[in-house]
């Protein structure tokens, strides 16, 4: 491996080294000096000072002009190491956003050199003398903070890095290990923002833009790393298991809730999941939007916790569950929401390996899904609360084990599952700061809904209204046809939204009472009963909606008697209620047209399922 330089926190950057000069007056003398009397001796020791003070100037002009060459040379020098460490910074910045640490440590080892080097071509008496002439004194000053800046940053994160990646030397690394050395990354960069920051351009283009891209990405970086702390900060974020086998527009019903806290030591510290509370300990007067309250008016949505994400937007959704955690704790305020499934949490198990109950059931890899979301119904049969803690004995025991080992395995296997999660929308975060919430949106782990007319998306979002744990049987899929230009520069798709009810008659015969829908205007207690909601691109629309052929009025839906199109979040969304009877599908058929001048094609984000059958 190779040497990590790293320089002391303290800089001498601002430090003022003495500047040395003469301060000569003219004499008072006039024309009629010769009214004076000077003596021989006083002439010969005026001679002797002028010849000095020429002797002088001359060898300060000599030294001087070699100084000059001198620095001439070097800063060439530090302009092309400048320009190599440019070359580098947006390279650290796209392998930050894919998590490609193996990348990103590559980066920081030729960030690292070329500091060094940097911070030799700019060191000595003659850079500090430089710094302070006006106009050149700006790049050299920044030169002089940019090395040093680079170098503390670059050995910090490959400390990081080299853990993350079991580099030589790494190999033994625990997770404790990690935190404090990310605690410190995130200290470091917040030291360096405002360094940084201070610094004004000057007349090189090859230090200004690297001021610049270090202004535009260390705000980003300290976002990150505030994540899971830093010198003197608490992290602490509410942790949402949702369910999908009670589904809703995020994912679905979230029995427990609980706590991660990562301290400002460097430590982490996992709460226990309890039972969540059923009604919001908030007014959503104070709360939610004025079109969240009309359009979800008279519905659960308003007042209980378990179902506030039905609301399809995780960004609203987040803030909504932030603020009912707080009211309800007494703990600390949380920074941020951290909404999973059991999908996600059997990804991560695959890779760190399983827990056993404390009655001894094995949850795994294989089959975290199918025991969280099936068949701990049948194991806990008629006892709602026996199955909640079981589920968060499991969400507790397998937290607590990632958090044990995430030292020690596959960090590249850990991070695909991150990203795949993020992707199918099972793993979204909410952040309570602005700047660190755009850092998730842009990463594409806010789950919010996007409002970009260009790229228009699809939002097919389904809510269990049967009150059962059925959807471990739902089948969801779209399928859209090719694009139908439009003369206002439009896109019109015909869309077809299946949605299958996969349950067996034979498997109807021995479910359990708990699973089987329970709200009694369902046609059948093995139907799946869902709340349906349609939510057009950003600035187009959705018309022509059947039901297995049947047109549903956009003024109100024959099944649940609701206004079937109206807007939320200034989309044109509509909401009915579809009743699938085992072993049976039915079939969503309308048109969506884009806003005019989109230049993407027509993207589907449908609710995530507890499993596929594909």
């Amino acid at each position: 491996m190779g040497e990590i330089r790293r320089r002391r926190r303290s800089s001498s950057a601002d430090s003022n080294a003495p500047v040395y000069g003469l301060d000569t007056k003219k004499g008072t003398g006039g024309r009629h000096g010769h009214h004076h009397r000077h003596h021989h001796h006083h002439r010969s020791v005026a001679r002797k000072v002028a010849v000095t003070i020429v002797v002088v100037l001359l060898v300060l002009l000599g030294a001087g002009g070699l100084a000059g060459y001198k620095l001439y040379g070097e800063a060439k020098d530090a302009m092309a190491t400048a320009k190599e460490l440019k070359k580098t910074i947006p390279l650290v910045q796209e392998h930050a956003e894919v998590l490609d640490f193996n990348g990103l440590y590559d980066d920081m080892t030729v960030i690292n050199q070329k500091s060094v080097t940097l911070k030799q071509q700019t060191s000595g008496p003659l850079w500090k003398l430089a710094s302070l002439v006006p106009q050149a004194g700006r790049d050299i000053k920044s030169a002089i903070v940019l090395s040093e800046t680079a170098e503390d940053l670059s050995g910090d994160s490959l400390k990081l890095l080299g853990m993350l990646t079991k580099r030589e030397g790494y190999e033994n690394t625990g997770t404790a290990d990690i935190l404090k050395a990310a605690s410190g990354l995130s200290t470091s960069i917040d030291i360096a923002i405002p360094k940084i920051s201070g610094l004004k351009h000057g007349q090189f283009d090859q230090i200004n833009e690297v001021v610049d891209l270090l202004n535009e990405s260390l705000p980003k970086a300290a976002v990150i790393g505030h994540f899971v702390g830093s010198e003197g900060v608490n992290r602490r974020y509410l942790i949402l298991p949702q369910n999908n086998v009670e589904i809703r527009s995020t994912g679905g019903f979230f029995g427990s809730w609980g706590t991660i806290w990562f301290k400002n030591d460097g430590t982490m510290e996992l709460g226990n999941f309890i039972r969540a509370v059923t009604p919001l300990m908030i007014d959503p007067h104070d709360h939610y939007r004025e079109d969240e309250l009309r359009f979800f008016a008279g519905q659960d949505v308003l007042n209980n916790t378990t179902v506030v994400n039905t609301i399809p937007d995780f960004e609203r959704v987040g803030a909504i569950e932030a603020a009912n955690w707080d009211a309800f704790s007494t703990d600390e305020d949380i920074n941020g929401v951290i909404a999973l499934d059991p999908v996600v949490l059997q990804r991560l198990l695959g890779v760190i390996g399983g827990v056993t109950t404390d009655d001894g059931i094995e949850v795994n890899g294989d089959n975290a899904a199918q025991v969280i979301m099936h068949d701990i119904y049948a194991l806990r049969e008629g006892n709602n609360e026996a199955q909640d803690a079981f589920f968060a004995e499991v969400a507790t025991k397998a937290f607590r084990n990632v958090v044990d080992n995430l030292g020690s395995v596959d960090l590249g296997a850990i991070i695909d599952v991150i990203k795949q999660s993020g992707k199918d929308h099972r793993l979204m975060l909410w952040m309570k700061d602005a700047k660190e919430q755009e850092v998730i949106k842009n990463a594409g782990f806010s789950g919010a809904i996007p409002n970009d007319p260009a790229k228009p998306q699809l939002g097919v979002y389904l809510n269990n209204w049967g009150f059962s744990k059925i959807e471990w049987f739902l089948d969801l899929w779209t399928d859209v046809s090719d694009p139908i230009p439009n003369e206002d520069g439009s896109t019109t798709y015909e869309v077809t939204t299946h949605i299958r009810n996969a349950m067996t008659p034979e498997e109807s015969l021995v479910q359990v009472k708990y699973v089987l829908t329970g709200n009694p205007v369902a046609s059948s207690p093995t139907s799946l009963y869902e709340y349906v909601l349609l939510m057009a691109p950003e600035g187009g629309s959705i018309t022509d909606v059947y039901r297995n052929g049947e047109w549903i009025d956009p003024e109100e839906d024959s099944i649940s008697k609701l206004p079937a199109s109206r807007t939320l979040y200034d989309k044109n969304t509509w909401n009915f209620v579809v009743d699938v009877p085992v072993a049976s599908q039915v079939d969503l058929s309308y048109r969506v047209t884009t806003a005019p001048g989109a230049t993407e094609p027509l993207e589907v984000r449908h609710t995530p399922t507890a499993r596929t059958f594909e």
